[in-house]
């Protein structure tokens, strides 16, 4: 009989280590912080004890923008899979193995999308078109340590765009998008007391347009109670 080293048990779901959610920053805040120099928030964010804030050799790509603050929405790149990474991935609907597009959709208003390219500008971390899209869902900027393609097109776009120069070679050559990184901590606290409800995942988590509707209006009223059922309300 095979013999399974599985002692000490795993641990229960309320004794896991968890991040303590990051308070939600509204847009008010963000406001008030666009008017503020860059020089005196650095400053304070050394204060505090951060003393690295920022991505070296990053300019604005286009001149017609204003100062602008938002919530990190962020993406990071890992070398191409070049087993995945092929023009036939980019379906006409959300695809694991194309999670940009499915990103791009998930921007909310008050979002900066951040994009770690690894400070490889040999692929442009995206273009015209995915840009203008997050500028319509409500985003306030777009930030990366690489390069953008479509260089006229965004040089002329009203929206904040930064990066370290322009490239005509599609992200499919040199990038694969590894994850998506949102202050999930949240909302996804929220899912799993769905989930212990006894809710299916499907159309609840990855969360959906709707589920995120249906998250903030939890929210505002107030967070009531969502009770287990069955196994979880055993646990």
């Amino acid at each position: 009989m095979t013999q399974f080293f599985n002692q000490p048990a795993p641990l229960a779901d309320q004794d896991i280590p968890r991040m303590t959610p990051v308070p939600f920053v509204p847009d008010s805040v963000l406001d008030r912080l666009a008017r503020c120099t860059s020089g005196s928030l650095t400053t304070q964010l050394y204060i505090k004890g951060i003393k690295q804030p920022v991505l070296h050799g990053v300019t604005q790509l286009n001149k017609k923008h204003k100062p602008f603050a938002g919530r990190a929405y962020t993406m990071r790149f890992i070398p191409a899979r070049e087993d995945i990474d092929r023009y036939g991935n980019l379906t006409y609907s959300p695809n694991a193995e194309n999670l940009q597009w499915v990103g791009v959709e998930q921007v909310e208003p008050g979002h900066v999308l951040v994009i770690d390219s690894n400070r490889d500008g040999r692929a442009a971390s995206m273009g015209d078109m995915l840009i203008t899209r997050m500028m319509m869902r409500g985003a306030r900027g777009v930030v990366t340590d690489g390069t953008f393609r479509d260089g006229t097109e965004l040089y002329n776009m009203d929206f904040p765009i930064w990066c370290t120069g322009v490239t005509n070679t599609t992200r499919l050559a040199y990038h694969h998008l590894a994850d998506l990184c949102e202050k999930r901590d949240d909302i996804e606290a929220y899912l799993a007391l769905r989930v212990r409800a006894g809710e299916p995942l499907w159309g609840l988590y990855p969360p959906s347009d709707r589920t995120r509707a249906e998250f903030r209006a939890w929210c505002d009223a107030g967070r009531p109670a969502i009770e287990p059922k069955g196994p979880a309300a055993a646990a």
